[in-house]
C-alpha cells in the first residue's frame, strides 16, 4: 500500500472515530445517537476494553444496551468522550487501532451499582 493509500485510510479511520464518539456523547437533555453506531462496524465487529486483567469483549449491541437503559432510565444525562491519543496499524484490508479516551458523564443520583 502506498503512503498516499495509507493516509487516505488512516483519514477513513480517523472519520469514523469521529463518528463514534459523536453517537455516544451528548449534553444535558439531549440523547446520544446510538442507532448510528451499528452502521461504523463490520457485521460481527467488536468493541475490547483492555484496562484490566481481564479484557471487556463486546459486540456492538452488547456496547449499546447497558448504556441506552441508563439514558432511557434517565439515570444517565450526560456524556461525552473523546479520543486523547491512538496508534492505528494497518495490515492490508485489516486495520487495529489502540486508543486512548477521556470521558465526563453525569448522573441523575448516584452511578448505578
Amino acid at each position: 500500500m502506498s503512503d498516499l493509500e495509507l493516509g487516505v485510510v488512516r483519514a477513513k479511520l480517523n472519520g469514523l472515530m469521529s463518528e463514534f464518539f459523536r453517537a455516544v456523547s451528548f449534553e444535558h437533555g439531549g440523547k446520544p445517537s446510538y442507532g448510528s453506531i451499528s452502521a461504523l462496524f463490520i457485521e460481527r465487529g467488536l468493541l475490547i476494553k483492555n484496562v484490566s486483567s481481564t479484557p471487556e469483549i463486546s459486540s456492538v449491541c452488547e456496547f449499546i444496551e447497558p448504556r441506552e437503559a441508563l439514558v432511557r432510565s434517565g439515570m444517565l444525562t450526560r456524556f461525552h468522550e473523546s479520543e486523547l491519543w491512538e496508534s492505528t496499524v494497518i495490515f492490508g484490508n485489516v486495520a487495529h487501532r489502540f486508543s486512548a479516551y477521556a470521558k465526563a458523564y453525569r448522573f441523575s443520583q448516584g452511578p448505578p451499582k
